[in-house]
């Protein structure tokens, strides 16, 4: 080769290095040139160790994560998001709502994981980019889902709740005609005929089925209110009427006795926004018929319980309820306060979960301002009371009589810490051990529960137990309990594995069969209000005012309102476009304007669904650029005029003193 320089030598030189074949120095074997050696080194060794791309927040072996691996199918971030995908599909917006909770659990846990290992917390997103795509990407679909069964749910509700007006027919052909155009919107208003007394036909009433089942689907859904509210009367009045009728006839009275008050039992579990009404003393006539029980005519021990469950006396409460048979579901006749609502607004777990065992009514009601037990819970944030009551089927959509469900019991509030007692998590991983420094201090032997204790009292990341049996069930029995801090990603020395190249070389891994570890999880701030929305809360909800759960949280929370829970009511389909029929007379999206939250803002333009209206009127009719612009807010308004605001109002034009036009400055009136 003919060389025209030294310069021309040297890169000669440098190409020859570059295209010389070498072995992979990580040992797998594959012959590489200099200038695949980057890309093969950083995502195609089979030995590199990376962080899991499907967000789960641990590291792993190329071996491991790549297509074919062992982790991909067992990786909890990628089944709780295979759960969501899975519910989307099946247009299941439960099991959807409880999925989606689950990925940001995960992602709590996906920062544990960072912080156990000493490496930098990524903060409240998730890990890798393909992850952060995946969640975006299912919950835009999620939105789409809850805005079609709303939807639906909406027409079902319009045509059942007109059936049902027509009343349930007599059994002739008749009667079974469906109704004309007319006929069918004139009885969309109630009417006198719901007042007439019950027949013989109503135990059977072929309407009950198709209401119940509307109304389920629309509390899943968060249909509209007004319309459930119309259901939900109409559904009262013909299980009203189906119990007299069962309690009048003198056929088989006990068997129809005992299936209408399953109705009746369906029905109250359903129906969260209308008063029932006289419908609990109707069941407990029908009860009386049926079980011949004398428990609400025992008045010798009724005030003796009442004040123990006050008192907070567990040992006297199970003596009544043992010897003296008294009811656990019994109001207080002086305050009209149910036993379990006591206990929930004294904070105490442990008699509520007595009175929960022993069959208290886990949905009563005070019978001054209809409150539940849930309701004082999350009034007080005891979120372990709260957690109790949602795992006896505690219902969360339960309106009292101004129109406030445990939800917006909770939102008024500032999140700036997590609930109390509640602010951790622990995250237990079988056949791990944990790969941080062992803290000697705390280490030893001793029961789980004081493990927890003693990790939460000193800076660590969690704790690993030597010889606990996968799968077994958590005892008080002692273990050897080694307790560790913050360390690096591969501190924990395996097993040796020969290769062909250097024998002595080591894998690193945390994994351990030996070994069970409990990780520690910080909590999200909003973490109960995240809990309350994935069990069926619903934040569309409205109160006799019009004003939703995100109105209250910006209206009485300090400071405007907390990011945090503001997050978790728009992933649960918060509408931020709503607007109050009350005095405040405005939509969230124009309070947080008015309160200069950027921040607010800012979520709102990316996370809302249906997406913020930046042309939307404050209650004095300013738009919302010129109102952010009045305010001196510069930064929200160049928001707004990036999103597509323009600056408008209406206006006016008269032409002599009769002809008046009204038109909007966006489109003023053009000449002809």
């Amino acid at each position: 080769m003919e060389h025209n320089g030294i310069g021309d030598f040297i890169e000669t030189a440098r190409c020859a290095v570059f295209l010389e074949h070498r072995r992979c120095p990580r040992h797998c074997g594959a012959l590489l040139t200099g200038k695949e050696a980057a890309r093969h080194l950083a995502n195609e060794c089979p030995n590199r160790e990376d962080i899991c791309p499907y967000g789960c927040g641990d590291r792993f072996f190329g071996y491991e994560i790549d297509d074919g691996g062992e982790h991909p199918p067992v990786c909890p971030m990628n089944l709780a998001l295979a759960s969501v995908e899975a519910a989307l599909e099946a247009s299941a917006v439960k099991e959807y709502r409880l999925a989606l909770e689950n990925v940001y659990a995960e992602r709590d846990r996906a920062r544990a994981r960072f912080k156990s290992r000493g490496e930098r917390d990524p903060g409240p997103v998730f890990a890798t980019p393909d992850c952060q795509k995946r969640v975006r990407g299912v919950e835009a679909e999620g939105l789409n889902l809850l805005t079609r069964a709303r939807r639906a749910s909406k027409e079902r509700l319009q045509w059942v709740i007109a059936m049902a007006a027509l009343g349930p027919g007599d059994g002739t052909a008749a009667s079974q005609v469906p109704p004309g155009a007319a006929r069918y919107w004139d009885t969309m208003d109630v009417s006198k005929e719901f007042t007439r007394s019950s027949r013989p036909w109503d135990m059977s009433a072929p309407i009950l089925d198709p209401l119940l089942q509307t109304l389920q689907d629309a509390r899943i859904c968060g249909a509209d209110s007004k319309l459930r509210r119309k259901a939900e009367a109409l559904l009262f009045m013909a299980v009203r009427r189906c119990l007299q009728a069962a309690l009048a006839t003198e056929v088989d009275r006990g068997d129809a006795v005992r299936e209408s008050l399953r109705i009746a039992d369906e029905a109250m579990k359903i129906c969260e926004l209308e008063d029932p009404g006289d419908l609990p003393d109707f069941c407990a006539l029908a009860e009386k018929e049926v079980l011949r029980t004398t428990l609400r005519s025992l008045e010798s021990t009724c005030k003796e319980f009442h004040q123990a469950v006050k008192d907070g006396d567990i040992e006297l409460v199970k003596w009544l309820l043992d010897r003296e048979k008294a009811n656990p579901s019994i109001t207080d006749p002086e305050t009209g306060i149910p036993p379990l609502v006591m206990a929930a607004k004294a904070g105490d777990v442990a008699m509520c979960e007595l009175l929960l065992d022993r069959g208290a009514d886990v949905d009563a009601r005070c019978s001054s301002d209809g409150t539940s037990s849930l309701h004082w819970a999350c009034h007080s944030r005891t979120f372990r009371v709260v957690r109790l009551l949602l795992e006896r089927r505690a219902n969360p959509r339960l309106q009292d009589k101004r129109g406030h469900d445990p939800l917006v019991k909770l939102v008024r509030r500032a999140f700036l810490n997590p609930a109390d007692a509640c602010a951790l998590s622990w995250h237990r991983q079988e056949s791990h051990l944990l790969a941080g420094p062992k803290l000697e201090a705390g280490s030893g032997f001793m029961t789980i529960e004081a493990a927890k204790v003693a990790a939460e009292s000193c800076d660590s990341v969690g704790f690993s137990v030597h010889a606990f049996v996968p799968g077994a069930e958590w005892s008080d029995e002692c273990f050897h309990i080694s307790l560790h801090g913050p360390g690096c990603a591969s501190a924990v020395q395996a097993s040796k594995v020969e290769t062909e190249d250097d024998p002595s070389d080591l894998v690193w891994s945390h994994v351990d069969p030996a070994w069970t570890s409990f990780l520690k999880v910080k909590n999200d701030p909003a973490h109960d209000v995240s809990t309350l929305l994935a069990v069926g809360a619903d934040p569309c909800a409205e109160d006799l005012k019009g004003l939703t759960a995100l109105h209250h949280h910006l209206l009485t929370a300090p400071g405007g309102g907390c990011l945090a829970c503001v997050s978790a009511l728009l992933r649960g389909g918060a509408d931020v476009n709503h607007r109050d029929n009350g005095s405040h007379q405005a939509t969230p999206f124009i309070i947080v304007i008015q309160s200069k939250r950027t921040d607010l803002v800012s979520l709102m333009l990316k996370a809302a669904w249906p997406p913020p209206d930046v042309d939307c009127k404050a209650p004095d009719g300013t738009c919302a650029l010129a109102l952010a612009t009045n305010l001196g807010a510069r930064e929200i308004a160049d928001m707004l005029r990036k999103a597509g605001a323009s600056d408008w109002a209406d206006a006016e034009l008269r032409l002599g003193s009769r002809t008046i036009f009204s038109y909007d400055t966006r489109k003023p009136p053009v000449n002809n």
